[in-house]
């Protein structure tokens, strides 16, 4: 099956919980999120910005699991010319740890977890001159791959009375094919 495809779905079985959880009318043991933030691909030689949306499920007052689906685009690096365009798809399973939990609405969680990273790359294969105009001739290929990782995640939150966390959320990624992933993102959680 087609990762975007697959992505489309994922989204569709979040809302239709969210929908159903909703209608209950009572305090759920259920979140949603979105996330918004940036991070550096591989080496460091890709910078990506990212959107991640998810459903989060509390567990007890010192665990919770979470679900969740990251686009990212590749911001082109000019000094760096060979890769023409980059994007990935990320689905994420985590399981976090409140280490401090109080009645402050200030804390942390820490988490950790597995990740299926789909990416795919536009890059500068060769140059060639083109024999009848004289002009150079770029040649591009198109690489995409999929690998499994594992994540690493510490999270400050803030919680607000109506239900709303604003999270600083910090990763990292290391994935089968040695990639990395290390990142920060703003995030907002709303209990249904």
């Amino acid at each position: 099956m087609n990762i975007r495809l697959r992505s489309v779905l994922f989204i569709v079985l979040i809302l239709t919980i969210c929908m159903r959880l909703s209608a209950q009318g009572k305090s759920s043991k259920y979140e949603i999120h979105a996330s918004v933030g940036s991070s550096l691909l591989g080496s460091g030689d890709v910078i990506a910005y990212n959107y991640e949306t998810g459903i989060n499920y509390i567990a007890n007052k010192f665990f919770s699991f979470s679900m969740s689906l990251n686009f990212g685009k590749g911001k082109i690096n000019p000094n760096d010319p060979d890769i023409l365009a980059l994007e990935f798809i990320q689905g994420n399973f985590n399981c976090y740890l409140f280490p401090l939990k109080t009645t402050s609405p200030i804390g942390i969680k820490m988490g950790s977890g597995l990740s299926l990273h789909d990416l795919s790359k536009v890059t500068l294969n060769y140059i060639t001159i083109d024999q009848n105009t004289g002009r150079e001739v770029y040649i591009y290929d198109r690489v995409s791959y999929s690998t499994f990782g594992l994540n690493f995640i510490l999270e400050p939150y803030y919680r607000f009375k109506n239900g709303t966390v604003a999270n600083l959320k910090f990763y990292f990624q290391r994935y089968r094919n040695r990639g990395t992933n290390i990142g920060y993102a703003a995030k907002l959680s709303y209990r249904l």
